[in-house]
């Protein structure tokens, strides 16, 4: 949800046209109920635009990252289980609001409603944020206590994606977007038995539980902070650690070292 990469109506419609090539249901739905002046992010993964009769929520539309094709029958069946699990964390603060847990009119690929984050991903900052690294580092102590996290983990679940592109700077809080590979505890191990690394390298370690989240929130203050560290892989490596650690507390102070 960062400002659109692609400014002019042609060229988001062309986007559009790129995503759901191998998609006519998606395409048929799209042309019928939006206008590219609807859209509120799009990237060579995804769409992300407004509901034409409510503003505040957003459809979703994804492909497969690495094929960039329609997502293939398992990772619809993998998305869905995200979906579902999204679902059921509804009401956590820091959590999206999801209206569904299906696929929005039975179009594979195709997301939501959610509640539209009106902000930024922490990927790509206001200047006048990282301004204020204390606010910042409250930001995320506020996830690790008695917010985000620990009732998701409550509830059995991990988001298995936190990164700094997946938390969204909106109304004064962090929230947590991008559900589609959230697996409760079962499902994470049956994942890794199956030898499915799902995640997004430099933000994973080998933990199959609550420490991959705790592990990437950290990872995620660091690269926010320090956009010039080097991500790594695999990222839980002693030195990657000590490097992080020692920037945070040379540039921020020992409090923000030991965050992470």
């Amino acid at each position: 949800m960062t400002q659109n990469s692609y400014p002019t109506l042609e060229e988001r419609l062309k986007q559009v046209l790129v995503l759901g090539r191998d998609n006519p249901d998606f395409l048929e739905y799209f042309h019928a109920n939006h206008l590219p002046r609807h859209i509120r992010h799009i990237d060579e993964k995804c769409v992300i635009f407004s509901q034409k009769d409510d503003p505040t929520r957003s459809l979703k539309y994804v492909i497969d990252p690495y094929t960039k094709r329609k997502l293939s029958p398992l990772l619809q069946a993998i998305v869905l289980r995200g979906l579902k699990n999204h679902f059921v964390l509804q009401g956590i603060p820091g959590v999206q609001v999801l209206d569904s847990p299906h696929f929005y009119n039975s179009i594979p690929g195709l997301l939501g409603p959610f509640g539209y984050l009106e902000g930024f991903n922490l990927a790509h900052p206001n200047p006048s944020f990282l301004e204020d690294p204390k606010h910042i580092l409250y930001l995320f102590q506020e996830q690790l206590d008695a917010e985000t996290l620990s009732h998701i983990h409550a509830q059995k679940m991990v988001h298995r994606d936190v990164k700094p592109g997946n938390i969204i700077y909106s109304g004064e809080r962090l929230w947590l977007i991008d559900w589609s590979i959230t697996g409760n505890f079962t499902e994470v191990l049956q994942d890794f038995q199956a030898r499915r690394p799902l995640g997004t390298f430099g933000y994973m370690n080998s933990g199959l539980e609550c420490s991959r989240d705790y592990f990437a929130l950290g990872v995620s203050l660091a690269q926010t902070l320090c956009p010039d560290l080097v991500l790594q892989e695999p990222l839980y490596t002693d030195e990657y650690r000590d490097q992080a650690k020692k920037a945070l507390r040379r540039r921020f102070g020992e409090e923000f070292e030991e965050y992470f």
